[in-house]
C-alpha cells in the first residue's frame, strides 16, 4: 500500500495546480521573435500589429482554456481516465505552456479547438449524417486557421468514413463537409478582395515548403527534455497499445485516433519547420491523454510517477534557462 502511494503527489490536481500557476507566469518573461504566421480565416479583417501584448496573450489563454475544457468534457464523456477528471486538462495545459508561444494568439489558438471536436465527432459518424458532417466541417475550418493542419483532414475522414456505414450518401456528405468551408472562403475573398487567387497560392506555398526533418534545440536543456518527452510518450504509446484491446469500444477508438494524430503532427512539426512552435499545441492534445492514461494506470505506479516527476523537473530547468 505505501509503495502504491508512493510519490502520488505527482498526480494531485492541486501540485500541478500550482505548478501550471507558476510554470505559465514565467513563460511571460521568455521574449519571443515576432514571426507570427498568418490567419488564412482572419487576413484583411484582423490586424495582428494592433494587437497588444496583453491582448494577445488574454486571447490566447481564453482558447487554450476553451480547449482544456473541451478535453475535460471529451473525457468524461468517452474516456474515463484519471481519478480526477481535471487531471487531463492540467497536464494539457502544462504541455501547451511548455512552449512559450502558444501563449500569444495564433492560428492554432483557435483551431485546436476544432481540432478536439472533429475528433470527438469522428466516433460517433455511426450515428447518422450530422456527425459525419461535423468532424469534416470542424476539422476543415481549423485548416482555414493555420493551413498545415490540411494535413490532418484524411486523417478525420479515414477514422469518419471507418466508423460509419459506408455509402455514395456518406462520401458525398463527408466531402461536402470539408469543401464548404473553402468554397466559402474564396467566394468570400473573390467578392470582397478580388483575390481567391492569390489567396489559394500562399495557401498552397505554405503545404508545399517542406523541409528536412529538423528540431529547433537551442541549449542542453532543450536537448534533455525533448529527448525525455519523446521516451516518456514513446512508453505511453507503447502501453495503451498494449492495452487497447481491453478498452470498451469507444476508449478503444478514442485511443487509435489521438494515437495516430501524435505521430503525424509531429511528423509535420519535423518537415515544415516554418509551422513554428505553434504546432506543439496541437501536439500537445493527444499527448497529455495518452501520457493520462499511462500514468493513471495501476501497473507499476511508482515508475510512472517517477518518469513524470523527472518530465516535470527537466520543463522547469528548461524554463530557467531560457529566463536567465
Amino acid at each position: 500500500m505505501k509503495s502504491v502511494r508512493k510519490y502520488q503527489f505527482v498526480t494531485s490536481p492541486f501540485f500541478l495546480g500550482i505548478f501550471l500557476i507558476l510554470y505559465y507566469i514565467s513563460a511571460l518573461y521568455i521574449p519571443v521573435e515576432n514571426n507570427e504566421r498568418w490567419i488564412p480565416a482572419l487576413i484583411g479583417f484582423f490586424d495582428f500589429e494592433s494587437l497588444s501584448r496583453f491582448g494577445s496573450v488574454s486571447l490566447a489563454t481564453i482558447f487554450i482554456l476553451a480547449t482544456a475544457i473541451s478535453l475535460y468534457i471529451f473525457n468524461e464523456r468517452n474516456l474515463l481516465i484519471g481519478k480526477n477528471g481535471i487531471l487531463l486538462p492540467i497536464i494539457y495545459l502544462i504541455f501547451t505552456v511548455a512552449t512559450p508561444k502558444t501563449l500569444y494568439f495564433s492560428g492554432v489558438s483557435i483551431a485546436s479547438l476544432f481540432v478536439v471536436w472533429s475528433v470527438y465527432y469522428s466516433l460517433f459518424t455511426r450515428r447518422g449524417d450530422k456527425e459525419l458532417f461535423i468532424a469534416g466541417f470542424l476539422i476543415s475550418l481549423a485548416a482555414l486557421f493555420d493551413p498545415h493542419i490540411t494535413l490532418l483532414i484524411p486523417l478525420i475522414l479515414f477514422f469518419s468514413l471507418r466508423s460509419a456505414v459506408v455509402s455514395a450518401r456518406t462520401v458525398i456528405v463527408v466531402l461536402s463537409s470539408i469543401l464548404i468551408p473553402f468554397a466559402f472562403m474564396f467566394s468570400f475573398r473573390y467578392l470582397f478582395f478580388e483575390d481567391a487567387m492569390f489567396f489559394g497560392e500562399i495557401y498552397l506555398t505554405d503545404l508545399k515548403s517542406i523541409c528536412y526533418p529538423s528540431l529547433n534545440l537551442k541549449n542542453v536543456a532543450d536537448i534533455v527534455l525533448t529527448l525525455s518527452l519523446f521516451v516518456y510518450l514513446c512508453c505511453s504509446i507503447n502501453y495503451v497499445l498494449n492495452n487497447i484491446n481491453r478498452y470498451k469500444t469507444l476508449k478503444c477508438n478514442s485511443f487509435s485516433r489521438f494515437t495516430s494524430m501524435i505521430i503525424l503532427t509531429s511528423l509535420i512539426v519535423m518537415f515544415y519547420p516554418q509551422s513554428g512552435e505553434g504546432l506543439t499545441q496541437i501536439i500537445a492534445i493527444p499527448g497529455s491523454v495518452l501520457v493520462t492514461e499511462y500514468i493513471s494506470s495501476t501497473e507499476k505506479p511508482t515508475r510512472k510517477r517517477i518518469g513524470y516527476l523527472l518530465i516535470l523537473i527537466f520543463l522547469s530547468i528548461s524554463r530557467i534557462a531560457a529566463v536567465i
